[in-house]
């Protein structure tokens, strides 16, 4: 009972206190607000700059790995593929000097410059600005670099069987190349390129040792037979019996007839190739016009799991494109005070 009548008193209390602010004026304005305190809404766009020396120590081989990297970017099977913020795979628009070069429609790999051929890399995983109205989950902003002074370049070769196949190669070869300096006139000028080749797309682990992949290497013997069985005359014919050979996982050479390939698979080859041009010309302050050139193929043959001995229903695909993008900044006269371009 004196639990009941102190709360009882406790509500009194507490609803006495507050009877002024109930029994406010309803025509009396609201408190003014300095304009000092008046913030504007933070703009919600994380983003994750990499320069070109950072690009160059970080362990990716193509830019498109390099979002895992980032916090709120998820990697998936594909080493190419990612999502960010839980989005759908391909959605991020990837943009190149400013133009649209991917996105969920369009998934040109061989269109991306090489890690060498990146000035800066800018990550968004927050809400993209309303003109980039193809990138909803984020934005991926890769700018060219530009050359300048006396010419200069650079050569880089990565491959995983320079040696003994000691970790279960797949003939990964790459070759890149950048050149950049001053031409007449005032431009800059800078080029580069990417060949890349592999003799076997990837594989499951461990798969030349659990499953190894046997072709069919020349005739092992071949049989006379008749044609009408039963005919002491009948005319025969000669069927041959093919020979299957090992080609992935590891054998003894000279019982196999041929060298096995470890985790290469056959009929499975892949090869792309990247081309860069920039040229740019900088005049007044902060203007400047440029004109960048992309041009790329990627060609490769699938796997063929249920046609490995008909040559006829094997599949590959090749693709190609090409992107021109000009870009032009120009400082306008002052329009009320304010600076535009």
């Amino acid at each position: 009972m004196r639990l009941q009548r102190y709360f009882h008193a406790a509500v009194a209390a507490s609803l006495a206190a507050a009877a002024p602010l109930f029994a406010q004026d309803s025509t009396s304005k609201p408190p003014s607000i300095p304009p000092d305190s008046v913030r504007p809404l933070p703009r919600h766009r994380p983003t994750v700059v990499f320069d070109s020396v950072t690009l160059r120590r970080l362990p990716v081989g193509n830019v498109l790995q390099l979002p895992v990297l980032t916090p709120g970017v998820y990697g998936l099977v594909d080493p190419q593929a990612f999502s960010v913020r839980g989005g759908l795979t391909g959605d991020v628009g990837v943009y190149v000097d400013g133009a649209l070069v991917r996105n969920g429609q369009r998934q040109d790999f061989e269109l991306l410059p090489p890690l060498r051929g990146v000035a800066s890399l800018a990550l968004s995983t927050g809400l993209a600005p309303a003109y980039l109205g193809d990138a909803s989950p984020g934005v991926l902003e890769i700018i060219t670099p530009t050359a300048e002074g006396t010419w200069t370049g650079g050569v880089r070769y990565r491959a995983d069987d320079a040696g003994p196949d000691l970790w279960r190669n797949i003939g990964f070869h790459r070759l890149e190349a950048t050149a950049g300096g001053s031409l007449p006139l005032g431009f800059t000028g800078f080029a580069g390129f990417s060949l890349t080749g592999q003799q076997s797309l990837e594989t499951e682990k461990l798969r030349d040792v659990q499953a190894p992949v046997y072709i069919v290497s020349g005739t092992d013997t071949v049989i006379r037979q008749p044609v009408d069985f039963g005919n002491p005359a009948s005319d025969t014919i000669d069927l041959a019996i093919p020979r299957f050979t090992q080609y992935s996982g590891y054998c003894d050479e000279s019982s196999n007839s041929a060298a096995c390939h470890g985790l290469q698979v056959p009929f499975a080859t892949h090869g792309a190739h990247a081309l860069q041009a920039k040229i740019q010309r900088l005049y007044g302050k902060g203007e400047h016009v440029s004109l960048t050139v992309l041009a790329g193929r990627e060609q490769e043959r699938e796997f063929p799991f249920t046609a490995l001995y008909n040559a006829q229903n094997r599949i590959a695909a090749r693709t190609s494109s090409r992107v021109f993008v000009l870009d032009w900044v120009h400082q306008l006269p002052r329009v009320a005070e304010r600076p535009s371009a």
